[in-house]
């Protein structure tokens, strides 16, 4: 049956429902509603699909993650067998599922949740049997051996007291980890275990259990990520573990994706115990070196941008002369011509003295490193700490999950990345012109405040810094929704009531552009909407704003609720936030997220008010607005600079896949030229054709953007127009251009527009 169908049946049967039952008894009547074996599994993942998961049911946390799991399935059915067992099995999907890609005669399932047992019961097949009780400490009547163990292992449940093993193994105090080492002592001489564990085990905590899993017979075989985002039960990341009985020098890793063309790379390359194209595809590794998928992502992006870049690789050793830990600003600071200040945990910063570290508590980590002045000069060195290179280092020699690491020895132990002295020389020459200049322009607006009747002085000393010749340079690096906009304005012959109205049709689609970048981003991770999408709900709702009619007031709410999660999460898991975005520039993302985006919104949304509702406005009071709207298009153009040259917007053309890659001919939506420019662009996951994405022209990431911005031929003359949408009509959408009089109204039934206003709405309440 047809997804949206099942979906709306859904919503039908809780509206049905409620009332005459209990919430915990939702899922249980909806899947006995059903007449067959499939069916039932249908609307399970239904269930799941809806965002229900994890509501309204008391056995929620049992119920399986519905990305993951059939994954799952698939990888723990390579090797073939005929039986499996799942210790921690919940509603028993991923037992199910393995056993038919396995075609297995035998599975068995141990919950010790009674309601959970209940619904699993209800899903079995004839040749499935399900316990109920201790995986751990019970006595079940379960097979010697088995093909095939897996688990969406529980998270962080204790034993007490630990589990005894024999020999040197020692006490398990983790449930998940005492299930997988039961489970070693239950495989078949070619029998695998496929579980979940959180990253905790891919690190110094994994390299104790794979010890012990050695002493019991055991040997890890992969470690595949799961980025944060993809599991119900935390905002974390996680593994996907295989163990079996197979000693190896090397474990395969890999990071998990949704795309089906990611997935089946990984599959073959996991089969055949072999690295991908791409690193996400796979790659082999030691054990005793990884530290963890994101530290592995991390230097691969770095190798990237320093061969873009130009840099050289010089390991850290030859660039340090001496070093020195310490804690928090206690002691004496010795002093060298050359050395600077580093941070080991928390929030990553260098500088050259501790002072400039800001506020630090007794017990941060910092370490001083003195360089080698004839290779590098620590001015030049704290700046590249602090940019993208930086940044991409430390996460690359970090360790840990929730709370990253830096090793000393493993930060002199790595290499860096580093243009020639004299390159570096210049860099800092022409920061020092730069700082130089902030300071003449602060010094001329201060003197505007002090002294107004100076202002001829102060606008003749301005003409050396002329901006309005660098303008339409400036546009032509936007993307064509924005740039055609203020192309508009800046070609109008019209007057300044005119003019004005060009500017705040600009903020407005302004509005709605970032709106949808937050939107498409938020809605990527299910995870992240499922948590705070509520709050955007609720804060239209409070607001009396709607998505079925798009104005300038509810773009700027989504924006005002999503940006400070948005910045929130960066801090807490800057990786998830990246793939969230399709990208990890720290420059593109500051971008996004920079405060005076929203001020500037705001201030112009006041200004659209005042201008809609209030009365005739006299030539002064134009000429005022148009002042303050120029003034907001230029806090624009300091925030954006010419960063969309590295976060592209683009559609997809025609595409070819080769080994695993997809190698697209896009169109770059960018300036106000049309017919676009096409590029080659390659990416590990495909593009949906007709839909725009934003991307790193470097980079092999993307993301899409939901369908409220549609460039495309214009009706009624065929000419390349951006339209955003604008209202939900009862059989059809309305789609507006900013800049394109000629046809300026698109009304028609777009089905990708009404999915994604459908996906938008509230979950029905339990």
């Amino acid at each position: 049956m047809n997804q949206d169908t099942l979906q709306h049946q859904l919503w039908n049967f809780i509206d049905e429902l409620r009332g005459k039952a209990p919430a915990a008894e939702y899922l249980k009547q909806w899947l006995l509603d059903a007449d067959d074996h499939q069916t039932r599994w249908d609307r399970l993942n239904a269930w799941l699909r809806s965002g229900l998961g994890d509501r309204g049911a008391r056995n929620a946390e049992h119920l399986p993650s519905e990305a993951v799991v059939p994954f799952m399935a698939k990888l723990a059915a390579i090797g073939g067998g005929d039986s499996v067992l799942d210790p921690a099995c919940g509603s028993g999907l991923l037992l199910s599922l393995v056993g038919m890609n396995l075609g297995a005669s035998l599975l068995h399932g141990i919950d010790i949740n009674a309601e959970t047992v209940e619904t699993a019961r209800i899903l079995a097949s004839e040749n499935t049997k399900i316990f109920c009780g201790d995986s751990v400490h019970g006595d079940h009547p379960l097979e010697e051996s088995y093909d095939c163990i897996v688990a969406e292992s529980p998270m962080g449940l204790r034993l007490n007291p630990p589990l005894g093993f024999p020999g040197g193994v020692g006490k398990v105090t983790d449930v998940g980890e005492a299930l997988l080492c039961q489970s070693v002592s239950r495989l078949s001489e070619s029998g695998r275990a496929v579980f979940l564990l959180p990253p905790p085990y891919a690190c110094q905590k994994g390299r104790k259990l794979w010890n012990r899993l050695e002493d019991l017979g055991g040997h890890l075989r992969a470690l595949i990520h799961v980025p944060a985002g993809h599991h119900k039960a935390a905002s974390i990341d996680y593994y996907i573990v295989v163990v079996d009985k197979v000693a190896r020098q090397q474990v395969f890793t890999a990071q998990f994706g949704t795309d089906t063309a990611l997935e089946e790379e990984i599959l073959k390359n996991y089969e055949n115990h072999q690295g991908g194209k791409r690193l996400a595809q796979g790659a082999l590794v030691t054990p005793e070196e990884f530290s963890g998928f994101p530290s592995l992502e991390a230097n691969d992006e770095l190798q990237k941008l320093a061969r873009r870049s130009g840099l050289n690789a010089i390991p850290i050793s030859s660039l340090v002369t001496k070093h020195e830990s310490r804690k928090g600003l206690d002691g004496a600071t010795e002093d060298s011509a050359n050395d600077l200040f580093l941070t080991l945990d928390g929030k990553r910063r260098a500088a050259l003295t501790p002072g400039d570290l800001g506020a630090l508590s007794k017990n941060r980590r910092l370490l001083r490193l003195v360089l080698d002045a004839e290779q590098v000069d620590a001015r030049f060195m704290v700046d590249s700490l602090n940019s993208e290179v930086g940044r991409l280092f430390i996460d690359s020699i970090s360790s840990g999950s929730t709370i990253q690491r830096i090793s000393v020895q493993d930060l002199l132990d790595s290499t860096y990345f580093l243009p020639p002295r004299d390159i570096q020389d210049q860099v800092i020459d022409a920061n020092s012109r730069l700082t130089a200049l902030r300071a003449e322009l602060d010094e001329i607006e201060s003197a505007l405040r002090r002294q107004p009747r100076s202002a001829d002085k102060q606008l003749a000393l301005l003409e050396k810094v002329n901006h309005e010749d660098t303008l339409e340079a400036w546009v032509e690096t936007l993307p064509f929704p924005l740039a055609s906009i203020l192309w508009r304005w800046r070609a109008s012959n019209g007057g300044i009531r005119e003019r004005n109205e060009i500017l705040l049709h600009f903020f407005e689609a302004l509005s709605e552009f970032w709106a949808t970048i937050y939107l498409s981003a938020a809605k990527s991770d299910s995870e992240f909407w499922s948590e705070h999408g509520k709050s955007l709900h609720a804060n239209l709702e409070k607001a009396n704003l709607s998505f079925d009619r798009a104005t300038f007031g509810l773009w700027k709410c989504v924006i005002e609720t999503l940006s400070k999660k948005f910045r929130d999460l960066r801090e807490k898991d800057s990786n998830r936030c990246a793939a969230m975005f399709g990208t990890g520039r720290k420059d593109v993302l500051d971008m996004l997220f920079d405060r005076r985006i929203l001020t500037v919104l705001q201030d112009a949304n006041g200004m659209r008010n005042d201008h809609a509702h209030g009365g005739v406005l006299g030539a002064r009071d134009l000429e005022i607005i148009y002042e303050r709207l120029s003034g907001l298009i230029q806090t624009c153009r300091s925030v954006m600079g010419t960063t969309w040259e590295r976060y592209e917007l683009t559609q997809p053309a025609e595409c070819r896949y080769t080994n695993g890659l997809f190698e697209y001919s896009v169109k770059r939506l960018v300036g106000t030229r049309t017919p676009f420019v096409t590029a080659e662009r390659t990416t590990i996951e495909g593009m949906d054709d007709g839909y725009l994405h934003f991307m790193d022209p470097d980079g092999d990431r993307f993301i899409k953007l939901l369908p409220f911005l549609r460039v495309m031929a214009s009706p009624q003359t065929a000419t390349n127009a951006c339209y955003f949408y604008n209202r939900n009509l009862e059989h059809q959408h309305r789609f507006v251009s900013y800049h394109f009089e000629a046809d300026s109204e698109v009304e028609d039934l777009f089905a990708d527009t009404a999915a994604a206003l459908d996906s938008l709405r509230p979950l029905p309440e339990l």
